[in-house]
């Protein structure tokens, strides 16, 4: 077994905020380092004294001008095009009919509810992000596993999102949804929502992330047909992100 390297740098920088992006390599049988895995962080720079202020950073010189005009476009790109701001394309607005062998996109959720304990808090005293991570990933495994009834494997994490903090003795109601399928592979949606004791336990949305599974053992998993407008969303939502997923690990289905 060889040693991983660990490599990081800062991507892009914006006026308070910045993406870092982490790799990861090991040798493979030939000695040569091979890429693992390859993971972007965005994070806002805040002030200690302020914690609702931000602080400007320093700005980030790019080797040339169409990187950094690249780097931009990518984190923009998201926002512009999602079905939040912009209606389905043509392409992407043909619904289809249930018939047999398929399975409505409702009857692959999953919910699960955590109680939130003072050992998975943080500095500032909210529950820690790779806590809430690992239990996002633990429930769209269960979700998965569920639909496929078969061995899965995960090939890429996608649009982890801190919307919220999330404070000690919450309550995390956590729903997992398998949202696209293609072949032995599927994209699952997981979101949270929280009830805060301070906030007299009014629920808000504190996460989202999108994770995509590939079933090595089988050749195709069950075909996925949305039958309500808000699956539908979903359905063309967890397709994007399913491209976007198989596109970053070099997979073709």
């Amino acid at each position: 077994m060889e040693d991983i390297v660990l490599d990081g740098f800062a991507s892009w920088v914006g006026n308070s905020s910045a993406e870092t992006t982490v790799r990861a390599y090991q040798k493979n049988e030939d000695g040569i380092f091979a890429n693992l895995m390859e993971a972007k962080f965005v994070m806002v720079s805040l002030d200690y004294n302020d914690l609702k202020q931000t602080l400007p950073l320093p700005s980030l010189k790019c080797e040339t001008s169409e990187e950094g005009v690249q780097n931009t476009k990518q984190l923009k790109s998201g926002t512009s095009t999602s079905l939040l701001f912009k209606p389905p394309t043509a392409e992407e607005a043909i619904w289809r009919v249930l018939g047999p062998n398929q399975v409505p996109i409702g009857d692959t959720i999953k919910s699960t509810s955590h109680l939130c304990f003072p050992q998975n808090r943080n500095y500032f005293g909210n529950i820690f992000g790779d806590y809430i991570m690992r239990i996002g990933v633990e429930s769209t495994w269960r979700a998965a596993l569920a639909f496929a009834k078969s061995q899965i494997s995960i090939i890429s994490i996608n649009n982890v999102k801190f919307i919220k903090p999330v404070s000690v003795g919450s309550i995390l109601d956590i729903t997992s949804t398998v949202t696209y399928v293609k072949g032995p592979c599927m994209q699952v949606r997981v979101f949270f929502e929280c009830s805060c004791p301070t906030n007299s336990f009014k629920p808000y949305t504190s996460n989202t992330m999108q994770v995509t599974f590939k079933c090595p053992t089988v050749k195709h998993v069950p075909e996925l047909v949305p039958q309500l407008y808000n699956h539908g969303m979903l359905y063309l939502n967890g397709k994007r992100y399913f491209q976007k997923g198989c596109k970053r690990s070099s997979i073709r289905i």
